[in-house]
């Protein structure tokens, strides 16, 4: 449960990062391939590193003018039960409604696509989390408007190399 609570305090924080102008989906997608971090994944703005020391959770976050963009790892693992209960688990700890929650797999490893809805703030919150045994990934997207488009090309360029 622990790593429930520190997921949705990431999402917490990128919800509260985004900004709220529209524009069309950014064109300078750069790759973001940390030497340790095991992925790489196309990012619109360089997305400096930030590592929470207690739990060893690594997290690159931007912001561009149609929302934020953030991927997180998080070295341990996470049950296909909790992997199942998680979309759920975020929406009630942060408040949200859950709009839409789809088991799958990305690279064979187990996994979640979910989207939530911040009423408050009138924002979607698009998310994936994979699990590869010894880490757990994450990637967001927060925006004003929901944005598959967006999300989609963000997502489509990770891969991983567990």
């Amino acid at each position: 449960m622990r790593l429930v609570t520190a997921l949705a305090a990431l999402a917490l924080v990128v919800g509260s990062s985004s900004s709220q102008s529209q524009s069309a989906p950014p064109m300078n997608w750069q790759r973001l391939s940390p030497p340790d971090g095991g992925f790489g994944i196309d990012m619109p703005c360089l997305a400096p590193e930030k590592v929470d020391a207690s739990s060893g959770r690594h997290t690159f976050m931007c912001g561009q003018p149609i929302g934020v963009f953030a991927v997180t790892y998080t070295p341990s693992d996470i049950s296909a039960q909790l992997l199942e209960k998680l979309p759920q688990a975020m929406a009630r700890q942060l408040g949200d409604r859950l709009l839409y929650d789809r088991e799958g797999t990305f690279q064979g490893y187990p996994g979640r696509r979910f989207t939530l809805f911040d009423e408050a703030h009138q924002k979607f919150t698009s998310t994936i989390v994979v699990a590869t045994g010894s880490r757990v990934y994450m990637i967001q997207f927060v925006s004003p408007q929901e944005n598959a488009i967006t999300f989609d090309h963000f997502n489509e360029t990770l891969w991983l190399a567990h």
